[in-house]
């Protein structure tokens, strides 16, 4: 890759593993903050692409989220800060910068994802290994700062250090220093693709931008986008090796504030068809961002779930709990 510019490779995979720039986890701030899916997240990216890959993703993904972010604060062509009281999604302190020439931002984070809980658990962790919060500093700064500053970890929690701490250097500053480490973060962060990514969306709302029916599966969980038809989706087949399928209404478009009646009930409707066919798979369904209309009405539905998560990423993280749970019960069986 190009320093600075995405390969058409790196943004086919991005979009297989469910993450193109107009999917629901690069608009889903949750993504960043909840422990228990980003642990799921980097062990199936591991086992998927190797460590190598799965490091460069998992900071291509943090990019993303920062320069999203970023961008909205300082008054991009998406929605103004003003609209988004959760910016930055990440706790980033700025302790101080160097002079003009060397141009150093140090800092530190007052908690990172993969520090903590199940994700800190896994004890395989080394010293900048939080690279999706290194990643969301980068675009964040980045935007702030209109430059391509690149966030390198320099202390870790999880090596027993009192906190995890960043140097952030404009890119060629990095790569002028010679520091490998670096010059490789910054090698694997399209920031100039990345960017033209997002000065071309329009003015919309994330939800807006995940109208495309995808469905992708991470091992055992299948994300599978909610349709008011399953025309949308195509014939509904199970899927091999699937046991728990989260079901995104992120991308539903319809007023959740005052939808009409028709729309309810063509709504409810296709839900219970898609609850049907899931029964018939033998799997456990799990609900993400379901509308609250739908939702008061989810006892009168056949099949009803009893898993809701208020977005997908804890969706996600309960999917695979729920995966998990069934090898140990599968286990305990044999």
């Amino acid at each position: 890759m190009t320093a600075g510019i995405a390969s058409q490779d790196d943004l086919d995979l991005l979009a297989r593993l469910g993450f193109a720039p107009n999917a629901p986890l690069m608009n889903e701030p949750h993504v960043l903050v909840d422990p228990r899916y980003v642990h799921r997240l980097r062990r199936q990216l591991a086992k998927t692409l190797g460590s190598q890959a799965a490091r460069r993703v998992e900071s291509q993904i943090g990019l993303f989220h920062g320069l999203r972010e970023g961008r909205r604060a300082v008054g991009g062509p998406l929605r103004p800060v003003a609209e988004q009281p959760g910016i930055p999604s990440v706790a980033v302190t700025v302790l101080g910068r160097s002079g003009h020439r060397d141009r150093t931002v140090r800092g530190r984070w007052a908690r990172t994802v993969e520090t903590a809980g199940a994700a800190r658990a896994s004890g395989d962790m080394e010293p900048g290994d939080c690279l999706l919060t290194a990643g969301y500093t980068s675009g964040w700064l980045s935007e702030i700062h209109g430059s391509s500053i690149v966030a390198v970890e320099t202390s870790c929690r999880s090596r027993g250090d009192a906190f995890c701490a960043f140097d952030a250097r404009p890119a060629e500053q990095w790569r002028a220093r010679g520091d490998a480490r670096a010059v490789r973060l910054a090698r694997d962060l399209p920031f100039e693709t990345f960017r033209g990514l997002l000065r071309d969306r329009p003015e919309s709302s994330a939800a807006a931008d995940t109208a495309v029916a995808t469905a992708y599966a991470w091992g055992p969980v299948l994300i599978l986008p909610f349709q008011p038809s399953p025309v949308g989706l195509g014939p509904l087949e199970p899927v091999p090796g699937v046991r728990v399928v989260v079901v995104d209404f992120c991308g539903l478009a319809f007023d959740r504030e005052n939808p009409s009646g028709d729309a309810m009930t063509r709504l409810h409707s296709s839900l219970e068809a898609l609850l049907d066919s899931l029964v018939s798979w033998g799997v456990e369904p799990v609900l993400a961002a379901l509308p609250a209309p739908l939702a008061s009405r989810l006892g009168q539905l056949r099949g009803a779930p009893h898993l809701v998560r208020p977005n997908l990423a804890e969706a996600l993280a309960a999917a695979f709990q729920i995966a998990q749970s069934q090898d140990v019960l599968g286990r305990l069986e044999r």
